[in-house]
């Protein structure tokens, strides 16, 4: 099924996250451990995947991009 956005719910979703994820990265010194738990994301690696296949970079190289 797809949105009215055209994509997936679950991508969705995990554009929406990493989108807050980006405005964390940007405006806190919170550790990307601590964005992953608020996002609600248990695993650090699987943060890290999703992070990176939305935007195409790791968090930490985005974080360092600013």
């Amino acid at each position: 099924m797809l949105l009215a956005t055209g994509e997936g719910f679950i991508r969705y979703v995990t554009r929406i996250k990493m989108e807050e994820a980006c405005r964390l990265l940007d405006t806190t010194t919170k550790s990307i451990e601590e964005i992953a738990d608020q996002l609600g994301y248990e695993n650090k690696s699987y943060f890290n995947k999703c992070f990176k296949a939305i935007l195409n970079v790791p968090p930490i190289e985005y974080r360092g991009q600013k």
